[in-house]
């Protein structure tokens, strides 16, 4: 009894000093911009967005101080998605309850989701040019942005079954994205089962029915002088090909050197969509292992690193002029006849 008594006190004196090591390196951190890039490559504004939006999200109240202040829960939120860290080894470096670092994680996630939003889909046509020029700039095709999903590993969510199982084996749900060419998120549809396809996802959701909708989407334009194209969105072979939609041809072998010439086009313009996926899990690497969070916390979780990734991305100050001369008709009879005369612009170009 002794010596277990001995072990609960030298715990609770590693923790105590544990935690004032934290609160001293808070103190640190919040006064040295480098050291915040250099250890959650982030910048300092954007340290001070996320603290904004937690005390917006919880004013202080008369009564027991907490525990954490703002900018602390946010050292500690941060170093818990870029480090890939699980919550009991979080709480043992500083000293705190699993549940505290737990309820922060979650407590941040919000806060950034209500207060710090930074994903915005273009409301007008204006807007939607903007995006198309963000592709245009890097000598891409103009495209108002590129659509894919990715699997984020969750732990199976209780009496599920084989609803998050998905065909890589292993639970999930789907982080569906259209991305511009900066990297950028404009939309985002996320939390749906592992299960579902990508496509079945996009067909049911908000983005589809906007792409349907053409006044508030640009007019069609001219490519050159013979080709007239509307604008769309490029997605992967599993999407239904439509006005809105283009994709490559399906099939690795039998292809047509214009049909690869063409693929090559869009895969290289897609795959700004993979590069945005692949930047979002390398800055925040919870996102490499399976997150121990519920199921609706790791939704929140997702979401608010999204909104946080468009936060570091500077805005992109380089000189473009793209002169669109647009047309109010469609010239084609069908999605076939659309994506035929594209690939005929990249034979001829």
């Amino acid at each position: 009894m002794l010596i277990k008594k001995k072990k609960c006190v030298k715990l609770k004196n590693w923790n105590n000093e544990s935690f004032k090591y934290f609160k001293n390196y808070c103190s640190t951190l919040q006064n040295d911009e480098d050291m915040i890039k250099k250890h959650f490559f982030v910048s300092e504004a954007v340290v001070n967005g996320v603290v904004g939006a937690i005390r917006q999200s919880s004013p202080s109240k008369k009564g027991r101080k907490p525990k954490l202040n703002p900018f602390e829960k946010c050292v500690v939120f941060l170093q818990f998605v870029t480090g890939g860290e699980s919550f009991r080894r979080t709480s043992q470096r500083i000293g705190v309850a699993k549940t505290v670092i737990s309820n922060t994680v979650g407590e941040v996630a919000k806060s950034v989701n209500e207060n710090f939003k930074q994903i915005y889909l273009p409301e007008s046509p204006e807007q939607w040019r903007s995006v198309e020029d963000s592709f245009g700039r890097r000598r891409l095709i103009r495209s108002l942005g590129c659509l894919d999903g990715k699997h984020i590993r969750i732990k199976a969510p209780p009496n599920s079954g084989s609803l998050f199982y998905n065909y890589k084996h292993y639970f999930s749900f789907v982080l569906l994205g259209l991305v511009d060419g900066d990297g950028r998120f404009l939309w985002i549809d996320i939390g749906t089962p592992g299960s579902s396809s990508d496509s079945c996802i996009f067909n049911a959701s908000t983005l589809k029915s906007i792409l349907e909708d053409d006044d508030n989407l640009p007019m069609n334009q001219y490519l050159d002088r013979r080709t007239v194209m509307p604008s769309f969105i490029i997605a992967d072979g599993i999407f239904r090909l439509s006005k809105r939609v283009m994709k490559p041809y399906g099939g690795r072998s039998g292809l047509q050197a214009d049909e690869i010439l063409y693929n090559k086009n869009i895969s290289n313009t897609r795959v700004r969509v993979e590069h945005a996926f692949g930047v979002l899990s390398n800055r925040f690497r919870i996102l490499r292992k399976e997150i121990e969070c519920e199921y609706k916390n790791a939704v929140d979780l997702v979401q608010s690193l999204c909104h946080l990734h468009n936060a570091m991305i500077q805005p992109n100050s380089s000189s473009y002029s793209f002169i669109v001369e647009e047309i109010d008709t469609y010239p084609y009879s069908d999605a076939k006849s659309q994506q035929q005369a594209l690939k005929d612009f990249f034979n001829d170009n």
